[in-house]
């Protein structure tokens, strides 16, 4: 035994499918003082549609409509006229499909994806701003169309984290959308009735980080706090992070004052939006210190 507090990460990932990083490790360098075990959850694979990696098909120049069809057609730079492009290419889709799995085994083994501003070709403030909420907003509004689809698998997953745990604590760490789904996960087991009573938390604590619950909240659209319910019964303890700088990230305590053991921390890394909802899991922003003093309170020494 090493006398570290021991505890097990379940973490929801965020949006996004480009670039990976190895989570796993970027936790255990982060929280040298604690004994972390890392357990994934996977929620892409449930998520309904409209899917992100649709949308970069959708704005582009193949996607416009004519609007005079007299007008003669521009020519390239071989001068025949292009063809008109299917949407989407069988070939593109074949692409897409196989990044998709090779990201879906990346996660499963302990790497994060990250957002599309990490790319080079990404770093024009333009393109990353089109780029980067036309990709969050289909994953959010895809979340949103069936929640339930999402919710149910990462229920039985957190379960399965939490059986497997061996009795250590379970912190349960979501980022961006993550962290609303965890919300609404954690909430609809912490409400079902017919679950035995140890299955109804499934977490020890609840960690969000750049998350947006607040947001849907206060736009009538949480599902697990619907607009006529004026208290909605979520799961506590819960520690939130966020950016003032980051337009995808809000405090939670005011949106959910009825709450007791609710916790708003600030990250502190540089830059502006939307490269700052990149940088939570880098040691400049802090969240690990946050996440770290957390553990230690609740769970050692």
């Amino acid at each position: 035994m090493s006398g570290r507090p021991s505890i097990v990460i379940a973490f929801a990932y965020g949006a996004s499918d480009w670039k990976t990083t190895d989570v796993r490790r970027v936790f255990r360098d982060n929280l040298p003082d604690l004994d972390v075990g890392f357990e994934a959850v996977d929620w892409r694979p449930y998520l309904p549609s409209p899917q992100a990696h649709l949308l970069r098909f959708v704005r582009n120049r193949d996607a416009e409509a004519s609007c005079d069809d007299d007008a003669p057609k521009p020519a390239t730079t071989h001068g025949a006229a292009r063809a008109p492009r299917t949407y989407p290419a069988r070939s593109d889709l074949a692409a897409t499909a196989a990044e998709r799995a090779a990201v879906a085994e990346g996660r499963r083994e302990g790497r994060l994806s990250l957002d599309p501003l990490t790319r080079p070709a990404m770093r024009v403030v333009h393109h990353a701003m089109v780029d980067h909420a036309g990709i969050t907003m289909a994953d959010v509004l895809g979340y949103l169309r069936d929640p339930a689809a999402v919710i149910g698998p990462a229920a039985a997953r957190l379960l399965e984290i939490r059986r497997g745990a061996g009795g250590r604590p379970v912190v349960a760490v979501g980022l961006s959308l993550g962290g609303i789904i965890l919300v609404d996960t954690l909430a609809s087991v912490l409400r079902d009735q017919a679950r035995p009573e140890g299955d109804r938390r499934p977490a020890d604590l609840l960690v969000t980080v750049g998350s947006q619950s607040a947001a849907l909240r206060a736009m009538g659209v949480m599902p697990s706090a619907p607009r006529d319910v004026v208290h909605p019964a979520l799961f506590t303890p819960w520690l939130n992070v966020w950016h003032e700088h980051d337009y995808l990230s809000y405090p939670v305590g005011a949106v959910f004052e009825h709450l007791g053991d609710v916790c708003d921390r600030r990250a502190v890394q540089r830059g502006a939006f939307p490269g700052v909802h990149s940088g939570y899991l880098n040691r400049s922003s802090r969240f690990f210190d946050h996440l770290g003093e957390s553990i230690r309170a609740r769970f050692g020494s």
